[in-house]
């Protein structure tokens, strides 16, 4: 198995790629133009499928039309969800979540989280503090709709400073940030579950 890479015209793409290489793991690049037909094609397949969302410019609205064929993949149980930055905001956005501008946009900064015992546990740490590179203006608000949202559907967060910075579902891990980053600490703890998914 490999993983499958969607690219939207982003040239943190490539560092995505990378790191995901440097994990000993085999990538293939679907770009954006392709993206739909793709994952349309793997609705209705049996075999595993280990998918990476990678960052992009503009608002995940402005990719709707796959939307819904990623709703239906995040459903298939033989599925496994990576999200970066735009691609958590498409997974936020598939859930029903809204996705507006960040109150704190942050573009090539680092911004150093706490983390509880229990978000450590949830990212599979131990540090009590990571660092993470952030380069956004918009997030998924932590806001009572979508976190009322979230818990309906057991969804578990990690949020700071009004935006959602992770969300885990059972098949799905996303990041607001981007872990392959330089500014990002313990970078390859990030894709561990990746990876496990697919050995």
């Amino acid at each position: 198995m490999k993983v499958h890479l969607v690219d939207f015209d982003d040239s943190f793409t490539l560092n995505v790629y990378a790191e995901l290489r440097a994990q000993g793991l085999e990538v293939e690049i679907v770009p954006y133009e392709q993206a739909r037909e793709f994952l349309e094609l793997q609705i209705n397949t049996e075999h595993g499928l280990a998918l990476a969302l990678g960052p992009g410019p503009g608002h995940p609205d402005e990719y709707a039309d796959i939307l819904p064929a990623l709703k239906k993949i995040l459903n298939r149980p033989s599925t496994f969800v990576l999200g970066i930055c735009l691609g958590h905001q498409l997974v936020a956005r598939t859930l029903g979540m809204k996705v507006v501008r960040s109150k704190h946009p942050l573009h090539g900064e680092v911004e150093e989280i706490s983390l509880t015992k229990k978000q450590a546990d949830l990212l599979g740490f131990r540090a009590e503090k990571i660092s993470v590179q952030r380069y956004n203006s918009l997030a998924a608000a932590a806001n009572p709709t979508n976190l009322k949202l979230a818990q309906e559907l057991g969804i578990d967060l990690i949020c700071s400073r009004g935006d959602i910075y992770v969300m885990k579902g059972s098949n799905f891990l996303t990041y607001q940030f981007h872990p392959e980053s330089v500014g990002t600490s313990f970078r390859e703890r990030f894709f561990q579950p990746i990876k496990a998914f697919l050995l």
